[in-house]
């Protein structure tokens, strides 16, 4: 996220470029990018099923997160750099499963609040779950800026969710065991 730009074109702005574009068609060194944002979403489809066992809403939505992250890092974004020859439908679906990805974050982040069994643990989950939805518009709205904005959510929204991850592990029982 923050070493791979300075193996990427040299027109790579960490500011004004996403972690997406780092791994883009035809971009120099993609593949270290693409296989992050599989390791991750396999990490979350992972978590999912070991510390939210009894969780079926959270369990779902974070595989899906995953599942998501997986898909982004194997379709891949447009170039950043111009005149360029790329796959649109590869583009296209890089960016449903982006989409898709920030929309399970957020709706995990919320379903979360209910979880929760501290009042300041519940104010944070929506916190994060608003500061995600503020910065994905962020993202579009000030595009100049865009690389900055995801870092800044992705550090934000990973650190919430080990966190959170952590929480429920210590609150989740494992299934019952049928006697016979």
């Amino acid at each position: 996220m923050f070493v791979l730009p300075c193996f990427s074109y040299d027109s790579y702005s960490l500011l004004r470029h996403t972690t997406s574009q780092l791994g883009a068609q035809k971009t120099p060194n993609a593949w270290i990018m693409n296989i992050t944002f599989m390791i991750i979403g396999l990490s979350c489809v992972i978590e999912a099923w070991v510390k939210l066992k009894t969780l079926v809403l959270p369990r779902f939505v974070l595989t899906l997160f995953g599942i998501s992250f997986i898909f982004t890092g194997f379709f891949r974004h447009a170039p950043i750099e111009k005149g360029i020859g790329y796959s649109v439908l590869l583009d296209r679906l890089h960016s449903v499963f982006a989409s898709l990805n920030g929309f399970c974050f957020i709706v995990l982040a919320v379903s979360a609040a209910f979880l929760e069994q501290k009042r300041l643990h519940k104010f944070t989950d929506i916190l994060v779950a608003l500061s995600s939805l503020l910065f994905s518009l962020l993202m579009f709205g000030v595009s100049d800026y865009a690389g900055l904005w995801q870092r800044i959510m992705f550090l934000v929204s990973f650190v919430w969710l080990i966190l959170f991850l952590e929480r429920m592990k210590k609150r989740v029982q494992p299934y019952p065991k049928v006697h016979e």
